[in-house]
């Protein structure tokens, strides 16, 4: 059981399904988010979905996204802030699960990691060395499956999501690791865990800070029966 977000669209407009989390202690220099996407057939289109966002809406010059694109199946992690960083990384399959995490430090840079293994990004803006993360932009909103741009929502996530996680720390390779194989339905590490969206049947932080989302739109939970994991599976 997950979230399906229908929406999506090419920047223009009104996103309709979206989650909006509060930005209370969301700006933050060295951090992670980490997330399952399921990627239907069909999402091929020259668009960008974004899972997470944090933006300031009066502005489009103030933005931080991390999602994927549809046309290229890549990765992307975008922003528009003291530092530019656009880069483009791994590859999301259709009709399956993908895990995705993007982290950061301001020592070492940024990483990308699909499916529990780091992957070498290409950039368009920044490099790895480049330090960006949520304080590397005014914003005043967070959303899942959207990004606010001048009024406007924009680049509505078209796919599932589920187990949404926000860290205020830098993830190791064996912090994602521990992710990844845990899957889905795992219990992820609450160390320096700032929020944790589930999004199975409501959008409620259950990390224990209560920064519970408010869903807008025609987000619906709906029944994926794919096990994720790692074991062997006999019948």
């Amino acid at each position: 059981t997950t979230s399906n977000f229908p929406s999506g669209n090419n920047g223009t407009g009104s996103v309709n399904t979206r989650v909006d989390i509060p930005t209370t202690n969301m700006s933050m220099a060295n951090g992670s988010v980490a997330f399952w996407v399921y990627r239907p057939s069909g999402t091929t289109a020259d668009n960008q979905y974004v899972g997470f966002s944090a933006s300031d809406d009066s502005q489009a010059s103030s933005e931080f996204f991390i999602g994927y694109y549809g046309n290229s199946d890549n990765v992307i992690v975008f922003s528009r802030g003291t530092t530019a960083l656009n880069l483009r990384a791994g590859s999301i399959p259709t009709s399956v699960w993908s895990h995705i995490v993007y982290t950061n430090d301001t020592s070492t840079g940024n990483k990308v990691y699909v499916n529990g293994v780091q992957v070498t990004p290409s950039y368009t803006s920044g490099s790895s060395s480049s330090s960006v993360f949520t304080s590397n932009v005014s914003f005043n909103k967070c959303t899942i499956g959207g990004n606010k741009d001048s009024g406007n929502y924009e680049w509505g996530m078209i796919g599932n999501l589920q187990q949404l996680l926000i860290y205020d720390k830098t993830l190791s390779q064996a912090d994602v690791t521990a992710l990844y194989n845990g899957g889905k339905y795992g219990t992820p590490s609450t160390t320096n865990l700032l929020r944790k969206y589930e999004l199975t049947s409501n959008a409620n932080d259950t990390s224990g800070n209560g920064h519970n989302g408010t869903v807008a739109g025609s987000l619906t939970y709906t029944s994926l029966a794919i096990p994720q994991g790692t074991g062997t599976w006999t019948g």
